[in-house]
């Protein structure tokens, strides 16, 4: 299945993690993933869990959907974190 190493099988799965996260949570996972790679280095550190599969719709629904679909351009982050101890 894993061409080459070890090393490749590594990062193979660094991917299929998330796909397979996104999936079980009903998210598209290549928008799932286009998203988090545009939000990442703008995100807090310390509110990361806010960009998790389980949390992700709730999250989105605090974005500005017209900034999350461009290409570029600058996303507001919301200020107040989101209660990831509600998983409901």
């Amino acid at each position: 299945m894993f061409c080459g190493s070890n090393d490749h099988a590594k990062s193979t799965a660094y991917w299929f993690s998330p796909v397979g996260s996104a999936r079980l949570h009903g998210l598209d996972p290549e928008e799932y993933l286009r998203c988090l790679i545009r939000l990442v280095p703008l995100w807090p550190e310390h509110r990361m869990l806010e960009l998790a599969p389980l949390f992700w719709a709730r999250t989105r629904d605090r974005l500005d959907p017209t900034a999350l679909a461009a290409e570029v351009g600058p996303i507001s982050i919301p200020s107040d974190p989101l209660d990831t101890l509600d998983t409901g």
